[in-house]
C-alpha cells in the first residue's frame, strides 16, 4: 500500500503533469490563432487591395482562458485583472500602430511582448517570454524577438535585457515607458504562474524581505522540500529573477518593490 508521503509525491507529480498539459494546450491555441491571422492576411493580400488591416485577430489569450478555469475566487480575480491589463496593452499597440506600415501585421505574441514592455523599463528574455505567455526557449519566441528587433521596435543590450525603442513606444501609443504600480506587478506575475509555483510566490510575497527557509517555504506552499517538483518551481521563479537567497533564506527580489 502506498505510504502517505509517497501518495503526496504522486499527487504532486500528477498535478505537475496536468500543468504541463495546460501549457501545451495554451500553446496550441496560440498557434491556431496565429494561423488564422496569417490566413486573413493572405485573403486581404489577394482578394482586396494591398491593405493590411490593423484590427485584432480576435484570439483569446491563454491567460484569459486560464483565468476562467480557476476555481478560487481570489485567484480568478487576480488573473482577470492581469488579463484586462494585457488586453488594454494589446489594444494600445493596435491603436498606436495606425499609420505605421511595418507594424500593422504584428502577430499576437509580438503585440503581447510590446504591451508587456510598456510597463517595464527593461526585462530579461526569460521575464519577457513568461509575462507574454511564451516559452523563453522556444523557436517562436526567438523569431518574435528577431522580428521586433529588425523592425527597430525593441533593443537588446549586451547583458541581454530587452527594452522598447522610441519607435516601439510610439507603436504602443505611449511617449515613454510607464512602470507599473507594485500591485499591478504583483498581479501580473501571479497571473502567469500556476499551482505550486504560484503558491510559493504568494507565500514569499507575504513573508516580504524577511524571507523563508527552504523547508518553511515548502511547508507553507503545501509541497515537499525534497521533491523534484518543488525544485522545478524554485528554478522557474529564480530564472525569472523573482527570488533570491540571502543568508540561507529565500525571498522575493526588488522587482516587487518591497521595503527592506
Amino acid at each position: 500500500m502506498t505510504s502517505g508521503s509517497g501518495a503526496e509525491e504522486e499527487f504532486e507529480r500528477l498535478f505537475h503533469l496536468m500543468e504541463e498539459f495546460k501549457a501545451a494546450e495554451r500553446r496550441r491555441q496560440e498557434l491556431l490563432a496565429e494561423a488564422i491571422q496569417v490566413i486573413r492576411s493572405l485573403i486581404d493580400w489577394f482578394v482586396v487591395p494591398r491593405v493590411i488591416e490593423s484590427e485584432s485577430s480576435g484570439e483569446r489569450r491563454p491567460a484569459e482562458e486560464a483565468s476562467a478555469e480557476r476555481g478560487a475566487a481570489e485567484e480568478s480575480s487576480v488573473e482577470e485583472r492581469a488579463a484586462e491589463d494585457r488586453a488594454s496593452e494589446v489594444r494600445a499597440v493596435e491603436e498606436g500602430a495606425e499609420g505605421e506600415d511595418d507594424i500593422r501585421d504584428l502577430r499576437g505574441g509580438e503585440k503581447r511582448m510590446i504591451g508587456v514592455l510598456v510597463g517595464h523599463r527593461r526585462l530579461t528574455r526569460s521575464q519577457l517570454a513568461t509575462l507574454s505567455v511564451l516559452s523563453p526557449n522556444s523557436g517562436t519566441f526567438s523569431t518574435y524577438l528577431s522580428r521586433l528587433r529588425s523592425r527597430k521596435l525593441i533593443t537588446i543590450d549586451g547583458d541581454g535585457f530587452v527594452a522598447l525603442t522610441e519607435r516601439g513606444r510610439r507603436s504602443a501609443g505611449v511617449r515613454s515607458v510607464k512602470p507599473l504600480t507594485k500591485e499591478k506587478i504583483r498581479n501580473q506575475w501571479l497571473s502567469v504562474f500556476r499551482g505550486g509555483a504560484r503558491r510559493m510566490l504568494e507565500v514569499l510575497l507575504e513573508a516580504g524581505s524577511v524571507g523563508l527557509s527552504r523547508d518553511e517555504l515548502a511547508r507553507k506552499a503545501g509541497l515537499k522540500p525534497t521533491s523534484g517538483t518543488y525544485s522545478t518551481y524554485l528554478a522557474k521563479l529564480r530564472d525569472n529573477g523573482l527570488i533570491e537567497v540571502v543568508d540561507g533564506r529565500i525571498r522575493v527580489t526588488e522587482i516587487f518593490g518591497l521595503d527592506a
